[in-house]
């Protein structure tokens, strides 16, 4: 069974040490790139990325897949994104059994400053994953979760959200 390195990017840096199926092994660790850097040589990097950095989407597209999905991405998302889609960085999820397919945009001067200090130190994530889905997806029920002034929600099939908190009442009614 192998092992991942869970890295959570932030203010304050934190990982851990999962088995595959993600249950932790041992307690999560808190220090800087450089004190990580070390464990990142013994198993592969899953970077969790802060969630007001990363738009997701299920846009309707017009095309089923391939590089043409690729160039129609951008300007399905053009009305979301603060900025011009040339800034921006977009993956493309899987396709869900409704034909819906997920989008996460960044802009690409962010994403390079992670991908830069990780490097730094000789890190090479597998992945870049917005925090927002690290939220469970659970049928019937709501997710939410406050922390440092936000609150990410995940409603059952849907695309989780990231709110200010405060006022934590109106955050509820918005999201």
């Amino acid at each position: 069974m192998s092992q991942l390195l869970v890295l959570r990017l932030a203010e304050r840096m934190s990982w851990i040490i999962t088995d595959s199926a993600g249950a932790p092994i041992g307690p999560v660790s808190t220090g800087s790139l450089a004190d990580l850097a070390p464990l990142a040589a013994l198993h592969p990097v899953i970077a969790i990325v802060p969630a007001t950095s990363v738009t997701l989407a299920q846009p309707e597209l017009p095309v089923s897949g391939g590089s043409r999905l690729a160039q129609v991405v951008p300007y399905a998302l053009e009305e979301t994104l603060a900025g011009d889609v040339e800034q921006f960085h977009f993956a493309i999820g899987a396709t869900d059994d409704s034909g819906r397919t997920l989008v996460a945009a960044v802009r690409r001067d962010e994403l390079r400053a992670w991908l830069d200090a990780l490097a730094a130190v000789g890190i090479a994530p597998r992945a870049l994953v917005p925090q927002t889905l690290c939220l469970p997806d659970n049928p019937g029920k709501t997710v939410a979760v406050v922390e440092g002034g936000q609150l990410l929600v995940r409603w059952p099939g849907a695309i989780p959200v990231v709110l200010d908190a405060e006022p934590l009442t109106e955050a509820f009614s918005l999201a």
